[in-house]
């Protein structure tokens, strides 16, 4: 998960770079679509980028069975690893520099 919230810093922080990464694996886009698509999207990546409970909620409510409709976002997504990164210093760490 360090590895995952270093990724999201890179990509908030290097554009150049990200863009360069976005034509590699977005199925060879060229710089004008790649920056684009960054420049559209690099906003919504929060340096902890948490599942939302509203949206998993939401998901849950669409489903059929009456198990997954009584469901909620906590009986499947646990983000106590990622809020004790945070605690850590280490987001601050990384956006300091």
């Amino acid at each position: 998960m360090r590895c995952y919230i270093e990724a999201i810093h890179y990509l908030r922080t290097n554009p150049p770079g990200a863009i360069s990464l976005l034509q590699k694996y977005m199925g060879g886009l060229n710089v004008e679509e790649a920056s684009y698509l960054y420049h559209e999207q690099a906003e919504f990546f929060d340096p902890l980028f948490l599942p939302s409970d509203k949206a998993l909620q939401a998901l849950l409510d669409r489903e059929s069975d009456p198990k997954a409709k009584s469901a909620k976002p906590a009986d499947f997504v646990d983000v106590s690893f990622l809020r004790d990164i945070e605690k850590s210093g280490m987001i601050e760490q990384l956006y300091r520099k």
